[in-house]
């Protein structure tokens, strides 16, 4: 967005790794280390994304309704918020098997998926094989994200005082939710 656009952009994440590759890959922005559900910045943004289902990180209606609260207190007046939602309930398959490999500077990568369906919490299981000329190494990170339907976060999205339309297809089909502040 920065180098082909010209936009500012800033970023907000709870994990100061990924803010220390966010710093080296863009300079000029400002990055914070913060919970989307408590945070306070100075500045208010024309443009807030919350991208690729981070919302569902959440996991409770309760601390979306409170990031989106935020969301709309760092809003400009005019401004939008695009959030990308994780699944509804339903959507996705207890036990479900996937499989990715690749390749990125010489090292092989394989991605092993498995959902866990917990009712209204999914658990992705993700174990990584990594192979370098040195070794190889493993790797695994679970992923837990609340199943919620529209209908409960267009709730959301009005008890946090926005206006929200859904698109049921969005930009990787899980659909894309485009809010204003309701004032």
């Amino acid at each position: 967005l920065a180098g082909n656009h010209g936009f500012e952009v800033d970023g907000l994440d709870l994990d100061a790794g990924l803010l220390r590759v966010a710093r080296e890959k863009h300079p000029p922005g400002r990055f914070f280390q913060a919970d989307m559900s408590e945070f306070a910045l100075e500045k208010r943004y024309d443009v807030l994304l919350c991208l690729f289902s981070s919302i569902g990180c959440l996991v409770t209606l309760e601390r979306i309704r409170r990031a989106l609260g935020c969301f709309r207190e760092h809003l400009a007046k005019g401004g939008v918020s695009l959030v990308e939602p994780w699944f509804p309930p339903g959507a996705l398959d207890d036990g479900h098997v996937s499989r990715n490999t690749g390749t990125y500077l010489g090292k092989a990568v394989e991605r092993v998926g498995r959902n866990e369906i917990d009712g209204r919490i999914s658990r992705l299981h993700f174990d990584y094989t990594i192979d370098t000329p040195e070794g190889t190494r493993r790797v695994s990170e679970v992923h837990e994200l609340g199943l919620f339907t529209p209908d409960e976060m267009g709730a959301a999205f009005r008890g946090a005082g926005l206006r929200a339309e859904f698109d049921p297809v969005g930009l990787t089909g899980r659909g894309l939710w485009v809010a204003r502040s309701a004032a």
